[in-house]
């Protein structure tokens, strides 16, 4: 679809790139890790699951402090830490360590942060080129995989909904690759977490689930804490 677009606006020249190595790398470097973390998520606590994947927008912030040379203030920290815990409260986790499949969801979290990262690094791509790239690169080792496994073919009636998640998700891949181009990635980390309460809000609209208490109250922290970090000051006199 977004390759379509691309060739309806500027032609086939729309996918030229000085950075096709980065696109492959960061392609392989997300697919592979979120592979992984599919079958983990089958056999450890979800709570832990989400816990160490949402060690992202920390790994993410270390990435911009380091590597992108950005300046983070305790500002950025305390924002995150803020997010975090509210992210903590909403998913109350137990924890049950299997240490080899709990590599799986810390490698998914660094392979997140460091894909958004390199988003940062080339700010001069084009956003539709990351999405193309992206979904390109990710859906040729899918097949790949697919087939070096002869996995089986899934049933039509799980394939309904694909269209409509393939349209949402090319929608807030957009959004969220175009904001890292624009914005330094320590300011955009807490915002991680909103994922949170958008789901519950979501179970509520669409599902009529009555959220916890725990997630409320987390939810708000969440919230407060993508705001405190969004925020501008006013610089002192």
């Amino acid at each position: 679809m977004v390759g379509i677009y691309i060739v309806l606006q500027n032609g086939f020249k729309g996918f030229q790139t000085t950075i096709l190595h980065v696109h492959i790398f960061r392609g392989v470097l997300v697919f592979f890790p979120f592979l992984i973390g599919v079958y983990a998520i089958r056999h450890l606590p979800l709570g832990q699951f989400m816990t160490i994947v949402n060690l992202s927008p920390v790994i993410l912030t270390l990435f911009a402090a380091t590597w992108l040379k950005e300046k983070v203030g305790r500002r950025e920290w305390i924002s995150l830490l803020i997010g975090f815990v509210g992210m903590l409260i909403c998913i109350r986790p137990q924890f049950d360590f299997i240490f080899l499949l709990s590599l799986a969801p810390l490698l998914d979290a660094i392979s997140i942060a460091f894909g958004n990262a390199l988003i940062r690094r080339y700010p001069e791509e084009p956003t539709l080129n990351w999405v193309f790239y992206q979904e390109a690169l990710g859906f040729l080792t899918g097949v790949c995989v697919w087939m070096f496994l002869d996995l089986t073919l899934p049933d039509l009636n799980q394939l309904q909904f694909i269209p409509l998640f393939v349209v949402v998700d090319l929608i807030a891949m957009s959004m969220n690759y175009h904001a890292f181009r624009k914005v330094r990635a320590a300011k955009l980390s807490p915002w991680f977490y909103v994922q949170i309460p958008a789901a519950t809000l979501f179970g509520f609209l669409l599902f009529e689930e009555i959220p916890q208490w725990t997630v409320v109250i987390g939810g708000m922290l969440i919230i407060s804490g993508g705001l405190l970090n969004s925020l501008r000051l006013n610089p002192k006199k």
